[in-house]
């Protein structure tokens, strides 16, 4: 399953349409139509952004092989640590922390 396809799952799960998202994160319905269609990646503060309204499993999401949520500190993949504005493992549990409202 793609981030995309992660990222709606999520939203529907909520019951929550893209202008919610927007309103409770601040992440364009524009942006979200890239993201759930896997035209564009997310930046690591989209993904703080998407956090508040979907959840620290947003991050996971994006990150899989990391397993931010569970506290692994296994090396990123290739693309993983390439990716535009992500903070590597030890910077990943603060992340996935204040997402979680910590």
């Amino acid at each position: 399953m793609t981030f995309g396809q992660k990222m709606r799952k999520l939203r529907e799960a909520r019951g929550l349409t893209r202008r919610d998202v927007e309103d409770l994160s601040g992440v364009s319905q524009r942006q979200q139509a890239y993201l759930e269609n896997d035209t564009k990646d997310p930046r690591r503060a989209t993904l703080e952004a998407l956090s508040k309204a979907l959840g620290p499993e947003i991050v996971q999401a994006a990150f899989p092989k990391l397993s931010i949520l569970a506290g692994s500190r296994k090396s990123p993949t290739a693309r993983e640590s390439s990716f535009p504005g992500w903070a590597m493992p030890a910077e990943a549990d603060a992340l996935a922390h204040a997402a979680a409202g910590g």
